[in-house]
């Protein structure tokens, strides 16, 4: 009879609170990004990260974006 009152215990507490959702961001051209085409991305010991994209490249401090765009051989 215990195993039932604490299931039923148990399962009232995970009814009643809600799953936390992360905070998403998504960066575009808009925002500094080089091309919105990313093909790969990493992040660094120091917290940046990086944007591998047809265009160039983009790294992304926490607050702005350094891009280095490709040549482009026509």
């Amino acid at each position: 009879m215990r195993f039932f009152a604490s299931l039923f215990i148990l399962q009232l507490v995970f009814a009643v609170t809600k799953a936390q959702q992360l905070p998403l961001e998504t960066y575009t051209p808009a925002n500094g990004l080089v091309d919105a085409r990313v093909t790969k991305m990493f992040q660094d010991s120091k917290g940046r990260i990086y944007f591998l994209t047809r265009e160039g490249f983009s790294i992304f401090d926490g607050q702005h974006f350094d891009n280095y765009a490709g040549s482009s051989n026509n």
